[in-house]
């Protein structure tokens, strides 16, 4: 009848342990969990459990103390390897870190094992592991936001802008509203001298979730790479709508519309670039192009 006992008060000790686990009360599991084990040393699920609660509590030499026992008693687990991993990486053993995220993916092949691989990797100095196995994260959620962003950066600290930019493209399409990406694709873009890509990267997505006028700005300025002075006008003009102390756009759109032979126009930007800008050095210059511009067109000083 004790026996019976024991084991009845075991499971109830042990089902109490992982639900303070679920719910985040690692205190009260580690003190279950315990008891459980007190009551029945060879219980690996305990173990186990008794691991994880004291990895959260980042009490990582008792939590490899009970992973490891249960490892000895029932390798097979789930997700037994993945926490020793993340325990010996806590305790800075890279090496026996990595072998037990290698056994890990034999049984739970999920993003988290190819994420933390893919962080291991890189934090070894090992690129190539870390695309492999951030690559193999993606095939498994294509939707994750993150694991695209963070491939894209580990392509970008290699200086392969192609990979980079095709990575940070699908990452916004995830995330269409995250400004700072789209104008980090936009600079790789540009870089890559794929100045059209560019163009429809601010009118199909950007512009969609933004009205700002640094966003015209640059939409004008990629317009005048692709030679095209109406449409970076048009973009200076929604620029200076938005912010009329743009000086900048104020000085793009005089220099288009001077090219533009728009004479009159070209005169009235420069006067605004010359009413809002600081730096001196080109408000001289600018001065003197208004001087023989209003000369040009027989304008009073």
């Amino acid at each position: 009848m004790a026996i019976h006992e024991n084991s009845k008060m075991t499971k109830a000790h042990f089902g109490l342990g992982v639900a303070f686990i679920h719910t985040g009360f690692f205190r009260g599991a580690v003190l279950a969990l315990t008891e459980a084990l007190t009551l029945e040393p060879n219980f690996p699920e305990a173990d186990f459990n008794l691991g994880i609660a004291h990895f959260h509590l980042k009490q990582h030499d008792k939590a490899l103390t009970h992973l490891e026992s249960a490892y000895a008693q029932n390798p097979n687990l789930q997700n037994l390897h993945f926490f020793l991993a993340q325990t010996y990486e806590a305790l800075s053993r890279p090496d026996r870190a990595l072998s037990s995220y290698k056994q890990a993916l034999q049984t739970d092949a999920d993003l988290r094992t190819h994420r933390a691989l893919a962080a291991l990797y890189r934090r070894r100095n090992d690129p190539q592991n870390a695309i492999k196995h951030y690559r193999a994260a993606v095939a498994v959620d294509t939707t994750n936001y993150e694991i695209r962003y963070e491939l894209g950066v580990l392509y970008e600290s290699q200086d392969d802008p192609t990979h980079a930019a095709r990575t940070f493209r699908k990452a916004l399409v995830l995330r269409p509203d995250n400004l700072a990406l789209g104008f980090r694709l936009s600079d790789l873009l540009i870089r890559l001298q794929a100045f059209q890509d560019a163009v429809d990267l601010y009118n199909t997505i950007l512009l969609k979730h933004h009205q700002t006028a640094q966003i015209y700005f640059n939409l004008g300025t990629l317009y005048d790479h692709l030679g095209d002075p109406t449409n970076a006008i048009q973009s200076y003009r929604q620029t200076t709508r938005l912010d009329p102390h743009f000086s900048n756009a104020h000085l793009n759109m005089a220099i288009d519309l001077l090219q533009q032979k728009q004479f009159k126009e070209a005169l009235l930007a420069y006067e605004k670039f010359l009413e809002t800008a600081r730096d001196e050095a080109t408000r001289n210059q600018v001065q003197q192009i208004v001087t023989r511009l209003r000369t040009a067109l027989a304008l009073p000083e």
